[in-house]
């Protein structure tokens, strides 16, 4: 009982072995019982008819003589032994003779009858009427029943036990020590193989099956290790190319500001080189100067912090001040690009709260993307369009439309993954960092053609009221 308790294999398949062998051996049992059954009837039928065929001549000699004791021991002899329980000699109509058995007490099961003729055999004098019960016959059968169940239920039994002691020993032990092996594999323990407790390799389903798995495990071995060693290599090109994102965010986001300082530094110096040196101008000038070196060191703070992904210093903010600020600082490159600019700024914005830098960086990219896209295209056609107004139930969406010549449609998405760019001289971070800084803010950016030439990029928000979480 224990074997069956730890192997379920084990006890369905002597389960099922039982019940194949009594259904098998039922069946058969039940037929050889049946075909028993009949041929003793049978044979007491013919014995009937023996009985009878070797007494008719006696019978019928008595009725010719009118010899009534012969006739009587004639009948009385019939219904002594076998299935004859009574038997009537009648002449054309009346009963002659007539015996029984005594301990016929149940209706007989059969009755026939046969002429009786003369010794002449001129005509017939009378008739032989038959009667038979087979009671003892299935007194009998009852009582050999019982015997041949015991006899086949053992026989089965004996079956079983020994089908399942060849099978168990075939095929369930070893299923059996085949999944405890499996089951105590470790993940560590990939090399050593599992095998089959017996003495000699068959080349069946079950070495067939071990071999399997063993080579299933050494491959998965062979990948886990090639997998190591490409999640190591992967980990080294991610390190690699997060710094080369760095740098080149770096490289983008601080050359704006040193163009500035150049073009005023520069400005200032034609000022002072006048004959009548203009001081107010190139005091401006150097203000301006002052004023986008800290900018620089600002953006290199907001980078910096945003790549080591910490949680940065912000307020509530109207993004109109902001836009309006970074219109001021690219006012010179409006001048010298010779760009008209319309600013549509609704007055009824809710705030937002938003680190300053990371937004004037935003902004300043558009802008500048925006007046890059107009390059190429005639001066009096180079217009940039910035509108702001609500969005939903309390968002605000900025819009910075140009009538450049547009972007292609299958980049108009790819234009926001790192290192993509369709300008030669570009490096492909400054829309990817754009999107990274509004997506932290819980916004969303994404591009659009114009109406009818250009581009227009969106800025969703979501709007907060000062003093609210």
């Amino acid at each position: 009982m224990q074997l069956l308790g730890q192997s379920r294999l084990t006890s369905r398949i002597l389960f099922w072995v039982i019940c194949t062998s009594v259904l098998m051996f039922s069946v058969v049992t039940v037929f050889t019982i049946w075909q028993e059954r009949e041929g003793m009837y049978r044979a007491a039928q013919e014995d009937a008819a023996r009985n009878v065929s070797r007494s008719i001549a006696a019978i019928s000699i008595a009725l010719w003589n009118f010899d009534k004791i012969t006739l009587d021991a004639t009948l009385l002899a019939l219904t002594q032994s076998g299935s004859i329980v009574r038997a009537e000699v009648r002449a054309p109509e009346q009963l002659v003779s007539k015996a029984e058995r005594a301990d016929q007490r149940t209706k007989p099961d059969t009755e026939w009858e046969v002429p009786i003729v003369g010794p002449d055999i001129s005509r017939q004098i009378g008739t032989l009427k038959i009667s038979e019960s087979y009671a003892d016959l299935r007194s009998l059968f009852s009582r050999n029943i019982a015997t041949q169940l015991v006899s086949e239920l053992t026989k089965i039994g004996g079956l079983a036990a020994l089908l399942f002691i060849v099978i168990y020993s075939v095929i369930a032990r070893h299923l059996q020590t085949l999944a405890r092996d499996v089951s105590n594999l470790k993940p560590g323990d990939v090399r050593t193989p599992i095998r089959l407790r017996r003495n000699k390799i068959y080349h069946d389903e079950l070495d067939t099956l071990v071999e399997s798995i063993n080579r299933f495990r050494s491959e998965g071995a062979d990948a886990e290790d090639a997998l190591w060693v490409t999640r190591s290599e992967l980990s080294r090109v991610t390190r690699l190319t997060t710094m080369g994102q760095m740098g080149a965010s770096i490289a983008h986001e601080i050359n704006q500001p040193l163009a500035a300082i150049v073009m005023n530094g520069t400005a200032g110096l034609r000022f002072l080189a006048h004959e009548a040196p203009r001081i107010d101008e190139a005091r401006a000038a150097l203000t301006q100067i002052v004023d986008d070196g800290h900018r620089a060191g600002d953006v290199i703070t907001s980078i910096r912090t945003m790549f080591k992904k910490e949680s940065q210093e912000r307020m509530f903010l109207d993004v109109n001040d902001i836009v309006r600020d970074v219109l001021v600082m690219v006012e010179g490159e409006f001048r010298t690009q010779r760009v008209s600019v319309s600013a549509d700024l609704s007055e009824e914005l809710p705030k937002v709260l938003a680190d300053r830098v990371q937004f004037q960086q935003v902004f300043l990219n558009l802008i500048m993307n925006a007046i890059e896209a107009m390059a190429s295209i005639d001066d009096d056609t180079r217009l940039l369009r910035i509108r702001s107004e609500t969005h939903g139930a309390s968002g605000i969406l900025v819009t910075v439309e140009d009538s450049g010549l547009g972007i292609d449609a299958k980049d108009r998405e790819r234009i926001f993954d790192a290192f993509f760019t369709t300008k030669s001289t570009g490096m492909g971070m400054g829309l990817a960092i754009c999107r990274s800084i509004i997506e932290s803010h819980d916004g969303r950016l994404w591009a659009s053609p114009g109406a009818t030439r250009g581009s227009i990029f969106h800025v969703t928000l979501p709007g907060r009221m000062a003093g609210c979480g």
